[in-house]
């Protein structure tokens, strides 16, 4: 499916920021990461994205090249995402798991099948 960029109101080397989710699978779930991130669209198309190589984001990116960009124009949720950290000293580890919107999926699932073939219903 080729997509227009331009019906989605992107432009060409514009920087957006954008909560990206990608998503890790321990040994009993599939695990959503969401981290603020600026991304471009490139003259070829191609979205450009550059996470930090310490980072979760990226991690995940290199396991299975899957990710979610969300425009979101709710400044709360990017400060979540953007204070999370391991050592935490307010307590913020995660991007709390009750704001995410998904649907359980099992383990065996292909993720790329999933998201290629899912179609949002609201």
């Amino acid at each position: 499916m080729e997509i227009n960029y331009h019906d989605l109101g992107l432009h060409k080397n514009y920087l957006y920021e954008v909560l990206t989710t990608t998503f890790s699978k321990s040994q009993k779930r599939i695990i959503p990461n969401t981290a603020s991130m600026g991304i471009r669209l490139l003259n070829d198309g191609m979205i450009k994205i550059t996470p930090y190589p310490n980072t979760t984001t990226f991690k995940n990116l290199n396991e299975n090249g899957i990710a979610v960009f969300n425009f979101v124009d709710n400044i709360y949720l990017y400060a979540l995402a953007s204070l999370k950290e391991s050592n935490s000293l307010i307590g913020l580890t995660e991007f709390p798991n009750e704001l995410y919107e998904y649907y359980d999926i099992p383990l065996n699932t292909n993720l790329k099948e999933i998201l290629s073939n899912h179609k949002d219903d609201k």
